[in-house]
Parts: structure tokens; C-alpha cells; sequence
């Protein structure tokens, strides 16, 4: 009874799961109900609520489980560039090849009624990444928040910017590209503090 029992959670969860992910890639984040998911599903509203508190708990599966594939694509590479600065090639080769591999994660970035979505996915893994090292420790918080919000908002940038123009540049390009620039904006910085 207990294998029947798993197996049918376990069938009810994926028929949410991937219902849930159709409509983020095709409907805006007012239009997603627990009345539309749970018919698109076929599961009925208290079989949901037995695994599910909301659609903002589903939404908190998503970002923990994109966090975490990020994370762990990230602990895959050097993150340091030395001891004053993160190695933004490698960094960004995991941001744009991970994120444009997902196509979930791709929608909670570039469309901007999911941005906050994204937003809490960004500070998830900027602070995992913090806690391992942090290249900016030794100045006052203020002037980390600058740096950081340079680092995150112009990779998310350029990345929704690719994705908008149709992704024409090949990956290995553009990765090449947007790290130069990053680069050269945070080498900028580390060199102009004799750092």
C-alpha cells in the first residue's frame, strides 16, 4: 500500500510541477490560479493543498531548485581571480550557459512581471557565493551593494538583451563578450583602489 501510496504522490507532484511550469512559460504571473493549475493537472484543489500552501510555495520550489542547479553548475569552476576579485569569465560562462539551457529560467529573467521571481533566485546564489568568498569583505557594506548590483543587473542585462535579439550571437561569443565587459568594469574598479 505504502509503494501505491508514494507512487501516486509522486505522480500527483509531477502532474503540478508540470503543469505549473507550462503556464509561467505562457501566461503572466496574475493569470496562474490554483483553480487553473489544478484543472490543467487534473488534480482536484485539496489533493493541491495537500502539498502546496499557495501558487507563491510552487513558485518557492522553482527558485530554490533553479538556486541550487546554479549553485552547483557554479561550484564546477574557480570563482576567484586572485584574492581581489571574482573570475568573471568563468562566473558568466555558468550564468549564460546554465539560464539559457532552462527555459523556465529564462522566462523568470527576461520577462519582467516574473523579475521578482528571478530577483530572489540572484540573491540566493549571490549570497552562496558570498558566504564561500568574497573579494569585496574589507570595504564598508555600502560600497559591496554597488559592486554587487553592477556584477548581477548588468549580467541580467545583457543576458535578457541576447535572449530579446533572438539569441543571433553564438554563446561562446557572447560569453566572451559580456565577460570582457564585466571585467574590465571590475578590474576597473580593483585597480583604481590599488587593490
Amino acid at each position: 500500500m505504502t509503494d501505491k501510496t508514494d507512487l501516486r504522490i509522486t505522480k500527483t507532484l509531477k502532474a503540478i510541477r508540470a503543469a505549473f511550469k507550462e503556464m509561467v512559460l505562457t501566461m503572466q504571473p496574475a493569470e496562474i490560479t490554483v483553480k487553473e493549475l489544478t484543472e490543467r493537472a487534473l488534480v482536484n484543489r485539496k489533493t493541491f493543498y495537500l502539498h502546496y500552501d499557495s501558487i507563491e510555495a510552487l513558485y518557492e520550489e522553482f527558485i530554490r531548485s533553479i538556486a541550487g542547479g546554479f549553485s552547483r553548475e557554479l561550484a564546477k569552476t574557480a570563482v576567484q581571480f586572485g584574492k581581489d576579485a571574482f573570475n568573471m569569465p568563468n562566473i558568466n560562462s555558468v550564468f549564460f550557459t546554465y539560464y539559457s539551457g532552462d527555459a523556465l529560467a529564462e522566462r523568470l529573467i527576461c520577462n519582467p512581471h516574473y523579475r521578482s521571481y528571478f530577483n530572489r533566485v540572484a540573491a540566493l546564489t549571490l549570497q552562496r557565493t558570498l558566504d564561500e568568498f568574497n573579494p569585496y569583505r574589507h570595504l564598508p557594506q555600502a560600497e559591496q551593494n554597488i559592486i554587487f548590483a553592477f556584477l548581477c543587473e548588468a549580467s541580467v542585462d545583457m543576458f535578457c538583451k541576447w535572449v530579446e535579439d533572438g539569441k543571433q550571437i553564438p554563446l561562446e561569443r557572447v560569453i566572451e563578450m559580456t565577460s570582457q565587459l564585466l571585467m574590465h568594469g571590475q578590474m576597473g574598479f580593483v585597480k583604481a583602489h590599488g587593490r
